[in-house]
């Protein structure tokens, strides 16, 4: 769902000049140009260019969703799912996450995501699948 956004097409226009003095103008004409052949998949072509998302840090993926958002390709919400971090320090063994990181930091944040929409579906939280399936989409946009 895209909130907000702009366009990259350009609208020139020549009006028609009506007095006898000045130089004469011939039929108003429209001009369209456009910059790019897809400006939404040239944004997901340059985050996939610079990160994999099948195996990115968590800052990482913070970046990537900072630009999404940037870009108009994920409301502020989905952002907000997409960056959280819970940390309940009192508990040890406690993971927000449902996927295990590789010793860097590093995760599949796709099979993450799928993960939370397993999880979802089996408690019966509707509103998680819905963000969980949209956001899943988003990411796969960005595999290499």
């Amino acid at each position: 769902m895209r909130i907000s956004g702009c366009s990259n097409m350009t609208t020139l226009y020549t009006p028609q000049n009506t007095r006898k003095n000045s130089p004469t103008f011939p039929k108003e004409k429209l001009y369209a140009e456009t910059n790019a052949k897809n400006a939404k998949m040239d944004i997901y072509e340059q985050i996939a260019q610079d990160y994999d998302i099948r195996n990115a840090t968590h800052k990482e993926l913070c970046t990537i969703s900072r630009k999404l958002y940037d870009e108009g390709e994920i409301s502020l919400f989905e952002h907000g799912l997409l960056t959280i971090k819970l940390e309940l320090p009192e508990y040890k063994n406690y993971s927000y996450f449902l996927t295990k990181a590789d010793r860097n930091g590093k995760r599949d944040w796709i099979a993450e995501y799928e993960a939370r929409l397993a999880e979802n579906t089996r408690i019966g939280n509707t509103k998680g699948q819905i963000y969980d399936r949209k956001l899943i989409d988003v990411l796969k946009l960005l595999q290499r």
